[in-house]
């Protein structure tokens, strides 16, 4: 998947900045709290590999 900007209305709105995703501070690749769902279309990297799992049903799905 690839990730994509979110044009929020204003900062106050921003759950992105709002709720950030916080990486551990003993691994830097291993995230300590994920923070706002949207921080997974904003953010170039997916540790979690929460992309997949969204993608993964999408392609067997059959559009009406």
């Amino acid at each position: 998947m690839q990730h994509m900007k979110i044009d929020w209305k204003s900062n106050d709105k921003n759950l992105t900045k709002m709720y950030p995703r916080e990486t551990d501070p003993d691994d830097e690749d291993s995230i300590a709290e994920p923070g706002s769902f949207f921080n997974f279309f904003e953010q170039e990297s997916d540790p979690m590999d929460v992309g997949d799992i969204f993608s993964s049903p999408l392609r067997f799905a059959k559009p009406n």
